[in-house]
């Protein structure tokens, strides 16, 4: 699942030019994101032209596709955390860590240091935590991914990079957008899945943000 060797950090950080050039493709992203997502969450059939590309992609990066799906994108979502991080708390020893790691992808029992880790329990008699290990790759991660969480990790992205940028972004700019989306999306002039509260907003915009600042700028304090 992951490789075991040693990853230089800064290949992960995207330069303040790279943000810039993909800036301008934030908001048609942004949009057809919305888009898939409601489908997604309403079962609403895709247009086969889109559902021809994605299967397309996929054929052509099955295992790229698949980790992305499947384990980075709801690792980031659920656990706030990059499932990287989350393979070295668990071969540390972190049993929350382990946990979360097998709920999210049952295959990395076949690691062998995550392999060891559990058997170790196994020998030191520690029943209860090895039962629940072999059990957690049946069950659903705990978390749940809403439109709404994702949408305020949306949010949080958009302020992190115009952040980085300085450009920052207000509250009341960032609604605009996610109500424009809406309005192009559905013909709905407001986005009901965000928080009515102009604070509780600006509250998960700053959380969420902080996060994506801390994965582009590891060593800075946000």
């Amino acid at each position: 699942m992951f490789n075991s060797g040693k990853l230089d950090p800064s290949e992960l950080i995207p330069t303040v030019e790279d943000i810039k050039q993909i800036l301008p493709l934030l908001q048609s992203t942004l949009s057809t994101s919305f888009q898939e997502i409601e489908e997604d969450l309403s079962n609403t059939p895709l247009d086969p032209s889109v559902k021809d590309a994605a299967l397309q992609l996929f054929a052509n990066m099955e295992l790229e596709g698949s980790f992305f799906m499947l384990v980075l994108v709801p690792c980031w979502l659920l656990y706030r955390d990059h499932p990287t991080r989350l393979y070295r708390k668990a071969r540390l020893g972190d049993l929350k860590a382990l946990e979360k790691l097998l709920r999210l992808d049952p295959l990395v029992l076949h690691d062998q240091s995550i392999g060891s880790r559990i058997q170790a329990l196994r020998f030191t008699n520690k029943t209860a935590a090895y039962q629940n290990l072999l059990e957690a790759p049946l069950k659903r991660p705990k978390a749940k991914i809403t439109r709404k969480k994702m949408k305020y990790a949306i949010a949080g992205l958009i302020s992190g990079i115009a952040t980085i940028i300085n450009k920052p972004l207000t509250e009341p700019e960032i609604r605009a957008l996610f109500d424009a989306v809406t309005l192009d999306a559905d013909g709905s002039p407001i986005d009901t899945d965000i928080a009515d509260s102009p604070e509780a907003f600006a509250k998960a915009i700053n959380r969420d943000r902080a996060f994506w600042l801390r994965a582009f700028l590891p060593d800075k304090k946000n």
